[in-house]
């Protein structure tokens, strides 16, 4: 059985503009977004809601999204996030990716490779659910046999010890 797994975003943008811009294409696109302009906001909502998705700006005014993103991957080490930046700077790719950005987009943002990051994150999250999903199963399983088997044990010690009576 295929869930649908919707994503719950969390923007982090000091541009007001260009917080409002994402919200107004990613919400109609069936995300569920909160768009904070605050890393202390953006960290307390994270920390209450676990959102599927950070998406943060780099270069923000008294703020570095490298450390917004260092801070939600110390709350949890398998966030998804996404850093974007107005500057096409290798140093800044390579130390968002290395601190465990799951992409790193350019400004201004191309909405289609967006949406297509969003929804490679999408299916990655519903192939872990189901994953786990399919551990669990299997882990009952195997307690389900391992109870038979021990049911089957003692039912043929059972008819040998019948069969050993004179």
């Amino acid at each position: 059985m295929r869930r649908v797994c919707f994503l719950k975003i969390l923007l982090l943008e000091d541009d007001a503009a260009v917080l409002d811009s994402l919200e107004s294409v990613l919400n109609p696109s069936g995300y569920r977004c909160d768009g904070f302009t605050s890393r202390e906001e953006a960290i307390k909502a994270y920390v209450r809601e676990r959102y599927d998705v950070v998406i943060t700006d780099v270069d923000m005014q008294g703020l570095n999204g490298i450390e917004v993103l260092q801070t939600i991957r110390s709350l949890n080490k398998e966030a998804k996030v996404v850093v974007v930046t107005a500057h096409r700077d290798a140093e800044t790719a390579v130390a968002a990716l290395n601190a465990g950005a799951c992409a790193y987009l350019t400004k201004p943002v191309d909405l289609n490779l967006l949406i297509k990051t969003l929804e490679s994150v999408r299916s990655e999250i519903e192939e872990s659910k189901n994953y786990r999903d399919e551990c669990v199963r299997l882990a009952l399983e195997y307690e389900r046999l391992k109870k038979a088997y021990k049911a089957m044990q003692e039912f043929l010690e059972r008819e040998k010890a019948k069969k050993e009576l004179p």
